[in-house]
Protein backbone atom coordinates (compact mmCIF):
# COMPACT_ATOMS: atom_id res chain seq x y z
CA UNK A 1 0.00 0.00 0.00
CA UNK A 2 1.32 3.38 -0.97
CA UNK A 3 2.21 5.73 1.83
CA UNK A 4 0.16 8.93 2.05
CA UNK A 5 1.75 12.34 1.70
CA UNK A 6 2.47 14.40 4.83
CA UNK A 7 -0.27 16.84 5.80
CA UNK A 8 1.98 19.94 5.67
CA UNK A 9 5.23 21.09 4.23
CA UNK A 10 6.74 21.44 7.71
CA UNK A 11 6.86 17.64 8.03
CA UNK A 12 8.80 17.06 4.81
CA UNK A 13 12.40 15.82 5.00
CA UNK A 14 14.98 18.55 5.34
CA UNK A 15 16.70 17.89 2.03
CA UNK A 16 13.34 18.12 0.18
CA UNK A 17 11.89 21.02 2.06
CA UNK A 18 11.33 24.19 0.04
CA UNK A 19 11.42 27.78 1.17
CA UNK A 20 8.13 28.68 2.80
CA UNK A 21 6.01 31.31 1.08
CA UNK A 22 4.81 32.74 4.38
CA UNK A 23 7.80 35.11 4.65
CA UNK A 24 7.19 38.83 4.08
CA UNK A 25 9.38 41.44 2.39
CA UNK A 26 10.39 42.77 5.82
CA UNK A 27 11.84 39.47 6.99
CA UNK A 28 15.34 40.20 5.69
CA UNK A 29 15.22 44.00 5.90
CA UNK A 30 17.95 44.18 8.53
CA UNK A 31 20.26 41.99 6.47
CA UNK A 32 19.67 44.10 3.38
CA UNK A 33 20.45 47.29 5.28
CA UNK A 34 23.68 45.82 6.62
CA UNK A 35 24.61 44.65 3.13
CA UNK A 36 24.22 48.18 1.77
CA UNK A 37 26.43 49.49 4.57
CA UNK A 38 29.12 46.86 4.01
CA UNK A 39 29.13 47.62 0.29
CA UNK A 40 30.97 50.87 1.04
CA UNK A 41 33.87 49.15 2.84
CA UNK A 42 37.17 48.06 1.41
CA UNK A 43 38.50 44.51 1.46
CA UNK A 44 40.46 44.95 4.69
CA UNK A 45 37.52 46.39 6.62
CA UNK A 46 35.19 43.77 5.19
CA UNK A 47 37.52 41.03 6.43
CA UNK A 48 37.63 42.54 9.91
CA UNK A 49 33.83 42.67 10.08
CA UNK A 50 33.76 38.88 9.85
CA UNK A 51 35.49 38.63 13.24
CA UNK A 52 32.66 40.38 15.15
CA UNK A 53 30.21 37.48 15.45
CA UNK A 54 28.65 34.71 13.42
CA UNK A 55 25.87 36.97 12.16
CA UNK A 56 28.36 39.46 10.70
CA UNK A 57 30.42 36.58 9.34
CA UNK A 58 27.43 35.28 7.40
CA UNK A 59 26.58 38.66 5.90
CA UNK A 60 30.15 39.75 5.16
CA UNK A 61 30.72 36.56 3.16
CA UNK A 62 28.07 37.51 0.63
CA UNK A 63 29.52 36.86 -2.81
CA UNK A 64 28.06 40.05 -4.28
CA UNK A 65 30.14 42.16 -1.89
CA UNK A 66 33.39 40.56 -3.00
CA UNK A 67 32.30 40.60 -6.62
CA UNK A 68 31.75 44.36 -6.46
CA UNK A 69 35.18 44.80 -4.88
CA UNK A 70 36.74 42.88 -7.75
CA UNK A 71 34.86 44.86 -10.40
CA UNK A 72 36.04 48.16 -8.93
CA UNK A 73 39.58 47.39 -10.01
CA UNK A 74 38.61 45.25 -13.03
CA UNK A 75 35.67 46.79 -14.93
CA UNK A 76 33.23 44.55 -16.80
CA UNK A 77 34.93 45.51 -20.09
CA UNK A 78 37.79 43.20 -19.07
CA UNK A 79 35.43 40.23 -18.77
CA UNK A 80 34.29 39.81 -22.35
CA UNK A 81 34.22 36.95 -24.80
CA UNK A 82 36.87 36.26 -27.39
CA UNK A 83 34.25 36.47 -30.14
CA UNK A 84 33.15 39.99 -29.13
CA UNK A 85 36.14 42.35 -29.02
CA UNK A 86 35.69 45.86 -27.73
CA UNK A 87 34.55 48.33 -30.39
CA UNK A 88 35.41 51.57 -28.61
CA UNK A 89 39.05 50.70 -27.90
CA UNK A 90 41.88 50.36 -30.39
CA UNK A 91 43.90 48.41 -27.84
CA UNK A 92 41.46 46.16 -25.93
CA UNK A 93 42.48 44.38 -22.81
CA UNK A 94 43.05 40.66 -23.23
CA UNK A 95 39.86 38.74 -22.33
CA UNK A 96 39.80 36.37 -19.40
CA UNK A 97 39.13 32.67 -19.62
CA UNK A 98 35.62 31.75 -18.42
CA UNK A 99 37.05 28.88 -16.35
CA UNK A 100 39.13 31.38 -14.40
CA UNK A 101 36.04 33.53 -13.81
CA UNK A 102 34.15 30.46 -12.63
CA UNK A 103 36.86 29.71 -10.07
CA UNK A 104 36.61 33.29 -8.86
CA UNK A 105 32.88 32.92 -8.34
CA UNK A 106 33.48 29.78 -6.30
CA UNK A 107 35.96 31.64 -4.12
CA UNK A 108 33.47 34.47 -3.59
CA UNK A 109 30.82 31.99 -2.47
CA UNK A 110 32.83 29.60 -0.31
CA UNK A 111 36.09 31.31 0.55
CA UNK A 112 37.11 32.81 3.88
CA UNK A 113 38.98 36.08 4.26
CA UNK A 114 41.24 37.06 7.10
CA UNK A 115 43.03 40.32 7.82
CA UNK A 116 45.98 40.31 10.20
CA UNK A 117 48.80 42.66 11.14
CA UNK A 118 52.34 41.44 11.74
CA UNK A 119 54.46 43.07 14.42
CA UNK A 120 57.97 44.07 13.37
CA UNK A 121 60.72 43.63 15.92
CA UNK A 122 63.59 46.00 15.18
CA UNK A 123 67.07 44.56 15.34
CA UNK A 124 69.80 46.03 17.47
CA UNK A 125 72.38 48.09 15.64
CA UNK A 126 75.14 45.68 16.65
CA UNK A 127 73.54 42.71 14.91
CA UNK A 128 72.51 44.42 11.66
CA UNK A 129 74.49 42.79 8.82
CA UNK A 130 76.68 44.97 6.66
CA UNK A 131 74.78 46.04 3.51
CA UNK A 132 77.70 45.03 1.29
CA UNK A 133 78.12 41.49 2.59
CA UNK A 134 78.67 38.74 0.06
CA UNK A 135 75.67 36.76 1.29
CA UNK A 136 73.32 39.42 -0.09
CA UNK A 137 73.89 38.07 -3.59
CA UNK A 138 71.63 35.06 -3.05
CA UNK A 139 68.69 37.14 -1.79
CA UNK A 140 66.06 39.14 -3.64
CA UNK A 141 67.43 42.24 -5.28
CA UNK A 142 67.07 45.41 -3.20
CA UNK A 143 66.35 48.76 -4.76
CA UNK A 144 69.66 50.42 -5.59
CA UNK A 145 70.25 53.67 -3.77
CA UNK A 146 70.26 56.84 -5.87
CA UNK A 147 71.78 59.73 -3.94
CA UNK A 148 74.33 60.76 -6.59
CA UNK A 149 73.43 62.22 -9.99
CA UNK A 150 75.44 63.76 -12.82
CA UNK A 151 73.74 66.78 -14.44
CA UNK A 152 75.92 68.26 -17.16
CA UNK A 153 78.57 70.34 -15.34
CA UNK A 154 76.97 69.66 -11.93
CA UNK A 155 76.96 66.84 -9.41
CA UNK A 156 73.88 66.53 -7.17
CA UNK A 157 74.32 64.61 -3.93
CA UNK A 158 71.65 64.16 -1.27
CA UNK A 159 72.24 63.46 2.41
CA UNK A 160 71.16 60.43 4.37
CA UNK A 161 70.06 62.43 7.40
CA UNK A 162 69.03 65.90 6.16
CA UNK A 163 66.54 67.23 3.57
CA UNK A 164 69.25 69.05 1.60
CA UNK A 165 71.18 68.28 -1.56
CA UNK A 166 74.63 69.62 -2.26
CA UNK A 167 75.41 70.91 -5.74
CA UNK A 168 79.03 70.39 -6.76
CA UNK A 169 80.77 71.75 -9.83
CA UNK A 170 82.82 69.29 -11.85
CA UNK A 171 86.59 69.83 -11.83
CA UNK A 172 88.44 71.42 -14.72
CA UNK A 173 92.12 71.70 -15.51
CA UNK A 174 93.78 72.94 -12.33
CA UNK A 175 90.46 73.33 -10.47
CA UNK A 176 89.19 70.67 -8.04
CA UNK A 177 85.59 69.84 -7.26
CA UNK A 178 83.86 72.93 -5.89
CA UNK A 179 80.75 73.24 -3.74
CA UNK A 180 78.50 75.90 -5.30
CA UNK A 181 75.43 75.65 -3.07
CA UNK A 182 72.84 73.60 -1.23
CA UNK A 183 69.17 73.05 -2.05
CA UNK A 184 66.46 72.52 0.54
CA UNK A 185 64.57 69.61 -0.97
CA UNK A 186 61.61 69.41 1.42
CA UNK A 187 60.18 71.42 4.28
CA UNK A 188 57.22 71.35 6.63
CA UNK A 189 55.62 67.96 7.14
CA UNK A 190 57.76 66.47 4.35
CA UNK A 191 61.02 67.63 5.91
CA UNK A 192 63.48 64.78 6.05
CA UNK A 193 65.99 62.95 3.90
CA UNK A 194 64.88 62.10 0.39
CA UNK A 195 64.59 58.55 -0.84
CA UNK A 196 66.29 59.12 -4.20
CA UNK A 197 67.29 61.67 -6.85
CA UNK A 198 66.41 61.25 -10.54
CA UNK A 199 67.81 63.41 -13.39
CA UNK A 200 66.00 64.53 -16.51
CA UNK A 201 67.67 62.49 -19.24
CA UNK A 202 66.39 64.73 -22.07
CA UNK A 203 69.43 66.46 -23.56
CA UNK A 204 69.90 68.37 -26.80
CA UNK A 205 69.82 71.78 -28.37
CA UNK A 206 66.37 72.65 -27.03
CA UNK A 207 67.31 72.08 -23.37
CA UNK A 208 67.53 75.39 -21.48
CA UNK A 209 68.16 74.01 -17.98
CA UNK A 210 69.23 70.94 -16.05
CA UNK A 211 66.44 69.34 -14.03
CA UNK A 212 66.18 66.61 -11.43
CA UNK A 213 63.39 65.22 -9.23
CA UNK A 214 63.57 64.43 -5.52
CA UNK A 215 61.22 62.25 -3.47
CA UNK A 216 60.43 62.50 0.24
CA UNK A 217 59.79 59.81 2.82
CA UNK A 218 56.05 60.64 2.72
CA UNK A 219 55.69 60.21 -1.05
CA UNK A 220 55.90 63.86 -2.11
CA UNK A 221 57.71 64.92 -5.29
CA UNK A 222 59.73 68.06 -6.00
CA UNK A 223 61.37 69.04 -9.31
CA UNK A 224 64.31 71.46 -9.33
CA UNK A 225 66.13 73.21 -12.15
CA UNK A 226 69.75 74.30 -12.42
CA UNK A 227 71.05 76.96 -14.84
CA UNK A 228 72.45 75.67 -18.09
CA UNK A 229 75.79 77.35 -17.46
CA UNK A 230 77.43 77.35 -14.01
CA UNK A 231 76.93 80.59 -12.08
CA UNK A 232 79.72 82.84 -10.89
CA UNK A 233 81.26 82.54 -7.45
CA UNK A 234 79.01 85.28 -6.08
CA UNK A 235 75.72 83.63 -7.02
CA UNK A 236 73.24 83.62 -4.13
CA UNK A 237 71.09 80.65 -5.19
CA UNK A 238 71.83 77.72 -7.43
CA UNK A 239 68.58 75.78 -7.78
CA UNK A 240 64.92 76.72 -8.24
CA UNK A 241 61.94 74.55 -7.37
CA UNK A 242 59.69 74.44 -10.43
CA UNK A 243 57.19 71.60 -9.84
CA UNK A 244 55.78 69.68 -6.91
CA UNK A 245 53.20 67.04 -6.08
CA UNK A 246 51.70 66.18 -2.70
CA UNK A 247 49.73 62.92 -2.45
CA UNK A 248 46.10 63.03 -1.30
CA UNK A 249 46.04 63.12 2.47
CA UNK A 250 49.68 64.18 2.56
CA UNK A 251 51.07 60.64 2.88
CA UNK A 252 51.64 57.91 0.30
CA UNK A 253 53.91 54.98 -0.33
CA UNK A 254 57.61 55.74 -0.51
CA UNK A 255 59.06 56.04 -3.99
CA UNK A 256 62.04 53.72 -4.36
CA UNK A 257 63.13 54.45 -7.92
CA UNK A 258 62.00 56.57 -10.88
CA UNK A 259 62.88 57.70 -14.41
CA UNK A 260 62.50 61.23 -15.81
CA UNK A 261 62.55 62.29 -19.45
CA UNK A 262 61.25 65.61 -20.79
CA UNK A 263 57.54 65.89 -19.90
CA UNK A 264 57.14 62.42 -18.36
CA UNK A 265 58.06 61.22 -14.87
CA UNK A 266 57.55 57.55 -13.96
CA UNK A 267 57.85 56.42 -10.33
CA UNK A 268 57.91 53.00 -8.68
CA UNK A 269 56.62 52.95 -5.11
CA UNK A 270 57.33 50.49 -2.33
CA UNK A 271 54.12 48.56 -3.07
CA UNK A 272 55.28 47.98 -6.68
CA UNK A 273 52.89 50.54 -8.20
CA UNK A 274 53.91 52.59 -11.23
CA UNK A 275 52.68 56.19 -11.41
CA UNK A 276 52.99 58.28 -14.57
CA UNK A 277 53.15 62.06 -14.10
CA UNK A 278 53.05 64.76 -16.73
CA UNK A 279 55.52 67.57 -16.07
CA UNK A 280 54.01 70.77 -17.53
CA UNK A 281 56.24 73.48 -19.02
CA UNK A 282 58.03 75.66 -16.52
CA UNK A 283 56.61 79.01 -15.50
CA UNK A 284 57.59 82.31 -17.06
CA UNK A 285 61.25 83.22 -16.57
CA UNK A 286 61.85 85.42 -13.57
CA UNK A 287 58.93 84.02 -11.56
CA UNK A 288 59.12 81.43 -8.81
CA UNK A 289 55.65 79.95 -9.18
CA UNK A 290 55.70 76.24 -8.42
CA UNK A 291 53.47 74.24 -10.74
CA UNK A 292 51.72 70.99 -9.93
CA UNK A 293 52.48 67.68 -11.56
CA UNK A 294 49.58 65.91 -13.27
CA UNK A 295 48.98 62.25 -12.44
CA UNK A 296 48.18 60.59 -15.77
CA UNK A 297 48.17 56.84 -15.05
CA UNK A 298 48.58 54.39 -12.19
CA UNK A 299 49.67 50.87 -13.09
CA UNK A 300 49.18 48.08 -10.57
CA UNK A 301 50.82 44.68 -10.70
CA UNK A 302 49.83 41.46 -8.96
CA UNK A 303 53.30 39.99 -9.50
CA UNK A 304 55.49 39.21 -6.51
CA UNK A 305 58.61 40.25 -8.44
CA UNK A 306 58.83 44.01 -9.00
CA UNK A 307 60.91 45.58 -11.77
CA UNK A 308 64.60 45.56 -10.92
CA UNK A 309 65.32 48.52 -13.22
CA UNK A 310 63.43 51.09 -15.30
CA UNK A 311 64.44 52.91 -18.48
CA UNK A 312 62.61 55.74 -20.25
CA UNK A 313 63.42 57.28 -23.61
CA UNK A 314 61.77 59.17 -26.43
CA UNK A 315 60.05 57.17 -29.16
CA UNK A 316 60.03 59.90 -31.82
CA UNK A 317 61.43 58.65 -35.10
CA UNK A 318 62.90 61.92 -36.37
CA UNK A 319 65.47 63.66 -34.22
CA UNK A 320 64.77 67.16 -35.60
CA UNK A 321 61.10 67.43 -36.64
CA UNK A 322 60.30 70.39 -38.88
CA UNK A 323 57.28 71.41 -36.83
CA UNK A 324 55.84 70.70 -33.42
CA UNK A 325 54.26 67.26 -33.34
CA UNK A 326 50.71 66.99 -31.96
CA UNK A 327 51.81 64.34 -29.49
CA UNK A 328 54.95 63.11 -27.79
CA UNK A 329 55.74 59.42 -27.48
CA UNK A 330 57.92 57.65 -24.93
CA UNK A 331 59.19 54.11 -24.46
CA UNK A 332 59.10 52.73 -20.92
CA UNK A 333 60.98 49.46 -20.39
CA UNK A 334 60.66 47.37 -17.23
CA UNK A 335 63.46 44.92 -16.53
CA UNK A 336 62.52 42.01 -14.26
CA UNK A 337 64.30 39.03 -12.77
CA UNK A 338 62.18 35.89 -12.61
CA UNK A 339 62.99 32.95 -10.32
CA UNK A 340 64.24 29.73 -11.88
CA UNK A 341 64.42 26.40 -10.11
CA UNK A 342 65.97 25.74 -7.67
CA UNK A 343 67.38 29.12 -6.52
CA UNK A 344 68.38 31.06 -9.63
CA UNK A 345 67.27 34.04 -11.70
CA UNK A 346 66.61 34.71 -15.39
CA UNK A 347 65.97 38.15 -16.96
CA UNK A 348 62.88 39.36 -18.76
CA UNK A 349 61.76 42.76 -20.06
CA UNK A 350 58.48 44.46 -20.90
CA UNK A 351 58.09 47.62 -22.96
CA UNK A 352 55.22 50.12 -23.05
CA UNK A 353 54.48 52.90 -25.51
CA UNK A 354 53.25 56.06 -23.78
CA UNK A 355 51.65 58.92 -25.71
CA UNK A 356 51.19 62.42 -24.30
CA UNK A 357 49.69 65.37 -26.21
CA UNK A 358 52.31 68.04 -26.76
CA UNK A 359 51.83 71.23 -24.78
CA UNK A 360 53.37 74.63 -25.47
CA UNK A 361 57.07 74.79 -24.76
CA UNK A 362 58.77 77.20 -22.38
CA UNK A 363 58.91 79.96 -24.97
CA UNK A 364 55.24 79.58 -25.85
CA UNK A 365 54.27 79.56 -22.20
CA UNK A 366 55.96 82.92 -21.76
CA UNK A 367 53.52 84.38 -24.31
CA UNK A 368 50.56 83.31 -22.11
CA UNK A 369 49.32 80.75 -24.60
CA UNK A 370 48.57 78.39 -21.71
CA UNK A 371 48.64 79.71 -18.18
CA UNK A 372 49.79 77.49 -15.30
CA UNK A 373 46.31 77.52 -13.80
CA UNK A 374 44.77 76.33 -17.04
CA UNK A 375 47.46 73.71 -17.32
CA UNK A 376 46.54 72.30 -13.93
CA UNK A 377 42.81 72.32 -14.60
CA UNK A 378 43.15 70.45 -17.90
CA UNK A 379 45.72 67.69 -17.52
CA UNK A 380 46.64 65.83 -20.70
CA UNK A 381 44.85 62.59 -21.45
CA UNK A 382 47.72 60.24 -22.14
CA UNK A 383 47.58 56.72 -23.48
CA UNK A 384 49.72 53.72 -22.50
CA UNK A 385 49.86 50.56 -24.60
CA UNK A 386 51.90 47.37 -24.07
CA UNK A 387 54.38 47.37 -26.93
CA UNK A 388 56.61 44.30 -26.64
CA UNK A 389 57.86 41.71 -24.18
CA UNK A 390 61.06 39.70 -24.13
CA UNK A 391 61.21 36.45 -22.23
CA UNK A 392 63.44 33.40 -21.96
CA UNK A 393 62.11 30.33 -23.73
CA UNK A 394 64.63 27.98 -22.11
CA UNK A 395 67.66 28.25 -19.89
CA UNK A 396 70.85 26.37 -19.29
CA UNK A 397 72.05 25.06 -15.93
CA UNK A 398 73.97 27.29 -13.58
CA UNK A 399 77.42 28.23 -14.84
CA UNK A 400 79.29 27.87 -11.56
CA UNK A 401 79.88 24.42 -10.09
CA UNK A 402 81.28 24.38 -6.60
CA UNK A 403 84.85 23.62 -7.68
CA UNK A 404 85.10 26.03 -10.64
CA UNK A 405 86.90 29.39 -10.35
CA UNK A 406 85.03 32.67 -10.29
CA UNK A 407 84.23 34.21 -13.65
CA UNK A 408 84.72 31.11 -15.82
CA UNK A 409 83.10 27.80 -16.68
CA UNK A 410 84.68 24.42 -16.95
CA UNK A 411 84.84 24.79 -20.72
CA UNK A 412 86.54 28.18 -20.50
CA UNK A 413 83.54 30.31 -21.43
CA UNK A 414 82.11 32.96 -19.16
CA UNK A 415 78.95 32.31 -17.17
CA UNK A 416 75.96 32.64 -19.45
CA UNK A 417 77.85 32.31 -22.76
CA UNK A 418 75.77 31.04 -25.62
CA UNK A 419 75.70 27.28 -25.98
CA UNK A 420 73.47 25.89 -28.70
CA UNK A 421 70.44 28.03 -29.46
CA UNK A 422 70.56 31.79 -29.03
CA UNK A 423 67.36 31.84 -27.01
CA UNK A 424 68.81 29.59 -24.32
CA UNK A 425 70.03 31.73 -21.44
CA UNK A 426 72.07 30.50 -18.53
CA UNK A 427 70.37 31.10 -15.21
CA UNK A 428 72.29 32.97 -12.50
CA UNK A 429 72.73 31.98 -8.87
CA UNK A 430 73.86 35.33 -7.44
CA UNK A 431 72.74 38.70 -8.81
CA UNK A 432 74.16 42.02 -7.66
CA UNK A 433 72.47 44.55 -9.95
CA UNK A 434 70.41 45.17 -13.10
CA UNK A 435 70.57 48.08 -15.55
CA UNK A 436 69.25 48.75 -19.04
CA UNK A 437 68.56 51.44 -21.62
CA UNK A 438 65.67 49.89 -23.58
CA UNK A 439 67.98 48.12 -26.05
CA UNK A 440 70.49 46.37 -23.79
CA UNK A 441 70.10 44.74 -20.38
CA UNK A 442 73.14 44.19 -18.16
CA UNK A 443 72.86 41.81 -15.21
CA UNK A 444 75.63 41.37 -12.66
CA UNK A 445 75.70 37.77 -11.65
CA UNK A 446 78.12 34.94 -10.86
CA UNK A 447 81.19 37.17 -11.08
CA UNK A 448 80.47 38.57 -14.55
CA UNK A 449 78.48 41.19 -16.45
CA UNK A 450 75.88 39.31 -18.49
CA UNK A 451 74.75 41.38 -21.48
CA UNK A 452 71.41 40.72 -23.19
CA UNK A 453 70.03 42.38 -26.32
CA UNK A 454 66.36 43.24 -26.88
CA UNK A 455 65.71 42.46 -30.57
CA UNK A 456 62.89 44.61 -31.98
CA UNK A 457 61.42 41.71 -33.99
CA UNK A 458 61.74 38.91 -31.48
CA UNK A 459 60.03 37.85 -28.29
CA UNK A 460 63.13 36.25 -26.78
CA UNK A 461 66.12 37.83 -25.10
CA UNK A 462 69.33 37.48 -27.10
CA UNK A 463 72.28 36.73 -24.86
CA UNK A 464 75.17 38.72 -26.33
CA UNK A 465 78.06 37.98 -23.98
CA UNK A 466 79.22 37.40 -20.46
CA UNK A 467 82.10 39.69 -19.51
CA UNK A 468 83.94 38.44 -16.41
CA UNK A 469 85.06 40.82 -13.71
CA UNK A 470 88.81 41.07 -13.17
CA UNK A 471 89.97 38.65 -10.48
CA UNK A 472 92.04 41.31 -8.59
CA UNK A 473 88.92 43.44 -8.12
CA UNK A 474 86.95 40.72 -6.39
CA UNK A 475 86.78 40.84 -2.58
CA UNK A 476 88.84 38.24 -0.70
CA UNK A 477 85.73 36.59 0.71
CA UNK A 478 84.58 35.73 -2.80
CA UNK A 479 87.56 33.45 -3.38
CA UNK A 480 87.98 31.97 0.09
CA UNK A 481 84.38 31.19 0.97
CA UNK A 482 83.33 27.88 -0.56
CA UNK A 483 79.61 28.59 -0.19
CA UNK A 484 79.74 31.82 -2.19
CA UNK A 485 82.31 31.71 -4.99
CA UNK A 486 81.50 35.00 -6.69
CA UNK A 487 81.96 38.71 -6.21
CA UNK A 488 78.92 40.81 -5.51
CA UNK A 489 79.28 44.24 -7.19
CA UNK A 490 77.71 47.26 -5.56
CA UNK A 491 76.60 49.54 -8.40
CA UNK A 492 75.84 49.30 -12.11
CA UNK A 493 74.83 51.78 -14.79
CA UNK A 494 74.39 51.66 -18.57
CA UNK A 495 74.78 54.82 -20.67
CA UNK A 496 72.61 54.71 -23.78
CA UNK A 497 74.45 57.38 -25.82
CA UNK A 498 77.94 55.89 -25.49
CA UNK A 499 77.07 52.22 -24.98
CA UNK A 500 79.23 51.98 -21.88
CA UNK A 501 78.50 49.82 -18.87
CA UNK A 502 80.05 50.97 -15.59
CA UNK A 503 80.44 48.55 -12.69
CA UNK A 504 81.54 49.55 -9.19
CA UNK A 505 82.89 46.79 -6.98
CA UNK A 506 84.37 46.84 -3.52
CA UNK A 507 87.85 47.35 -4.96
CA UNK A 508 87.46 49.53 -8.03
CA UNK A 509 85.47 50.65 -11.07
CA UNK A 510 85.34 48.61 -14.29
CA UNK A 511 84.32 50.07 -17.67
CA UNK A 512 82.87 47.89 -20.44
CA UNK A 513 82.22 49.13 -23.97
CA UNK A 514 79.15 47.32 -25.28
CA UNK A 515 79.28 48.95 -28.74
CA UNK A 516 82.54 47.30 -29.87
CA UNK A 517 83.48 43.72 -30.61
CA UNK A 518 80.38 43.03 -32.65
CA UNK A 519 77.50 42.33 -30.31
CA UNK A 520 79.60 40.98 -27.49
CA UNK A 521 81.43 44.04 -26.16
CA UNK A 522 84.73 44.16 -24.31
CA UNK A 523 86.30 45.54 -21.18
CA UNK A 524 87.65 49.04 -21.72
CA UNK A 525 89.56 49.69 -18.51
CA UNK A 526 89.82 49.45 -14.75
CA UNK A 527 90.10 52.41 -12.38
CA UNK A 528 91.00 52.15 -8.71
CA UNK A 529 89.63 54.56 -6.09
CA UNK A 530 92.94 56.39 -5.50
CA UNK A 531 93.48 60.18 -5.43
CA UNK A 532 96.30 59.89 -7.97
CA UNK A 533 96.29 58.89 -11.62
CA UNK A 534 93.71 61.27 -13.04
CA UNK A 535 91.27 60.96 -10.13
CA UNK A 536 89.82 64.19 -8.76
CA UNK A 537 88.90 63.49 -5.15
CA UNK A 538 87.40 66.06 -2.79
CA UNK A 539 85.65 65.61 0.52
CA UNK A 540 82.18 67.13 0.71
CA UNK A 541 82.18 70.70 1.96
CA UNK A 542 85.92 71.21 1.47
CA UNK A 543 87.92 72.73 -1.34
CA UNK A 544 91.09 70.69 -1.00
CA UNK A 545 91.85 67.18 -2.12
CA UNK A 546 91.47 64.37 0.37
CA UNK A 547 94.69 63.47 2.13
CA UNK A 548 95.95 60.01 1.26
CA UNK A 549 99.37 58.67 0.49
CA UNK A 550 100.04 57.94 -3.16
CA UNK A 551 99.43 54.34 -4.08
CA UNK A 552 97.86 53.44 -0.74
CA UNK A 553 94.63 51.51 -1.07
CA UNK A 554 91.61 53.03 0.63
CA UNK A 555 89.44 50.78 2.76
CA UNK A 556 86.07 51.67 1.36
CA UNK A 557 83.53 51.02 -1.37
CA UNK A 558 82.38 52.93 -4.44
CA UNK A 559 78.66 52.48 -3.78
CA UNK A 560 77.29 54.56 -6.69
CA UNK A 561 78.49 55.45 -10.17
CA UNK A 562 77.16 57.80 -12.85
CA UNK A 563 78.58 58.47 -16.29
CA UNK A 564 78.22 60.60 -19.42
CA UNK A 565 80.21 60.95 -22.65
CA UNK A 566 83.42 62.20 -21.02
CA UNK A 567 83.58 61.23 -17.34
CA UNK A 568 82.57 58.90 -14.53
CA UNK A 569 81.43 60.11 -11.12
CA UNK A 570 81.48 57.80 -8.12
CA UNK A 571 80.45 58.05 -4.47
CA UNK A 572 82.99 56.46 -2.11
CA UNK A 573 82.03 55.36 1.40
CA UNK A 574 84.31 53.91 4.08
CA UNK A 575 83.78 50.35 5.17
CA UNK A 576 81.95 49.51 8.38
CA UNK A 577 84.18 50.27 11.35
CA UNK A 578 86.61 52.36 9.28
CA UNK A 579 87.20 56.04 9.91
CA UNK A 580 86.64 58.54 7.13
CA UNK A 581 84.02 60.54 5.30
CA UNK A 582 82.19 59.87 2.08
CA UNK A 583 83.91 61.38 -0.94
CA UNK A 584 83.07 62.16 -4.55
CA UNK A 585 85.45 60.85 -7.22
CA UNK A 586 85.66 61.83 -10.87
CA UNK A 587 87.40 59.88 -13.61
CA UNK A 588 87.89 61.54 -17.01
CA UNK A 589 88.01 59.44 -20.16
CA UNK A 590 90.41 61.95 -21.74
CA UNK A 591 93.09 61.70 -19.05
Amino acid sequence: MKRSAPPSTEERPTKRAHISSKGTSLSHLSDEVILHILAHLDATSLAQVQLVNTHCLRIARDNQLWKSLFLRDHPPSHLRSLSRPAKDSHHPHPPLDWRWVYRLSQNWATGFTRSSSLTFVSLQHSVVPHPHSVSDGIKTLPFAQSRLQLLGPYIALSHRSSPTARILLLPTQGTPIRLVGEIQLFSGSDEGPGTCLVPDTATGEGVAEWRFAAFSQRGSIAVFSLPLHPPSDGASSIGIKTHSWIPPGGVARQIKTAVFHSQLLVTLSSNFTLHLYHVPPSAVSGTREVQQLNLVHSLYSFSSFPPAALSLSSAQRSKNPPQKLPEEKFKLTLHHLLPAYPAHWVPTSHQFLITLPSLPSHSMASNSVLSPSANRSQPPKGDIVPSQSWTVSNWLPSALPEDSPVGSDEDGTGPGDEVGKETRVRKLRGVGGVAGDGKVVAVLGDGAVNVYRLPPRSVHLLHASSLPLPIPLQPPSATTNSTSTRAIPQALTVHAQTGRCIVATESGVVVYDLSVGGKRGRREGVMLPLPSGGVHDTKLGEGSAASSSKGQSRRGTVCEVRTDQSRIVGLWEPNAGESGEESVMVWDFDC
